[in-house]
């Protein structure tokens, strides 16, 4: 008979794993994504009106199977919008099912709501070390200031060096709080988004706007955008001009094509998966050499991210029990 899964919570996630851990299990799994070792249908999603409630509920799934991770992993999340604001619980509500991929045991409940935040950011300081390589950024810029915008300020100052970084939100206050609460010394709040832009080497763009808010005009040639928000095929965060004189990489091809507003909106040309820069077999061109002046990464989340994760998450939680024994 098997043993019981585990239940591992958010705060235990937390304190389990670093975002550098989680940057380095992400670089081999976006190579195993993209050379066709990983098991992963379209992400799904369910919308439905909620009984009673003038709002629209949202169950996403997200599977993956992955032979080099040895892992099973299911990701289910709902979105309720009114949440917090009729029942004083959160909007967004989920759980990873890691199971063992050779028996289909269930090996372990995970918080899915911080795997979902960590894992992204750590996906995006992936990406941005691989895109950075040969010229190492000096200038991070963030733009927003929730939950998102946390979760990457603490994985990409963790990750990588820069000798600024700049944050903006729409509301002063909230950048503020978001700055303090991370915890990250050094930060500036910046009021115009033009002006925290303008010079940045690297900018992040963690909202989820129904037009751009971020411009081509306004950004310095050789910028690396990671593109995290928006993903939805009717939203978007950057303009054409950015899109059109840009290298685009994705996280998944067949995903970006689906579900990403700043793909299909724009008709934007898809370069290559990040899996097939670091695996070789697509060659990142110079900007602005070949004749584009930005690299945007747009990453619209993948369920081999949650795989490595949950199981690097119940790999630490069983090391760390057994060193108590």
């Amino acid at each position: 008979m098997s043993s019981p899964p585990l239940y591992i919570s958010g705060p235990e996630v937390r304190g389990l794993v670093s975002m550098t851990d989680l940057m380095e299990a992400m670089r081999p799994a976006f190579q195993w994504f993209s050379t066709g070792r990983v098991v992963q249908p379209l992400r799904t999603t369910t919308q439905f009106q909620v009984n009673n409630q003038d709002q629209n509920g949202r169950l996403l799934s997200m599977v993956a199977y992955s032979s080099d991770a040895e892992s099973l992993a299911v990701k289910l999340l709902t979105y309720f919008p009114e949440n917090m604001s009729i029942h004083n619980i959160q909007n967004l509500q989920g759980i990873v099912l890691l199971l063992d991929s050779t028996t289909g045991s269930m090996r372990a409940m995970i918080d899915g709501v911080v795997v979902t935040d960590i894992r992204t950011a750590a996906a995006s300081a992936c990406a941005i070390k691989v895109l950075t390589l040969t010229t190492p950024p000096k200038t991070l810029c963030i733009v927003g200031s929730g939950v998102q915008a946390r979760s990457h300020l603490e994985a990409l100052t963790e990750t990588i060096s820069y000798t600024r970084v700049i944050l903006w939100g729409r509301n002063r206050s909230h950048a503020e709080q978001c700055v303090r609460e991370v915890g990250v010394e050094g930060v500036e709040v910046c009021d115009s988004l033009e002006e925290a832009v303008r010079d940045a080497d690297v900018i992040v763009t963690v909202t989820m706007p129904k037009e751009p808010v971020l411009y081509g005009k306004w950004c310095k040639p050789g910028a690396v955008i990671c593109s995290v928000g928006a993903s939805r095929p009717d939203r978007r965060e950057l303009d054409d001009e950015l899109m059109h004189n840009s290298v685009v990489i994705v996280d998944t091809r067949e995903g970006a094509l689906k579900e990403s507003g700043d793909i299909i909106i724009p008709q934007a040309e898809i370069y290559a998966e990040l899996g097939e820069i670091i695996a070789g077999t697509k060659t990142l061109p110079t900007v602005p050499g070949c004749g584009k002046k930005f690299i945007v990464f747009k990453s619209v989340g993948m369920a081999v991210e949650d795989v490595v994760s949950a199981k690097l998450i119940y790999d630490k939680y069983i090391q760390k029990r057994d060193n108590k024994q």
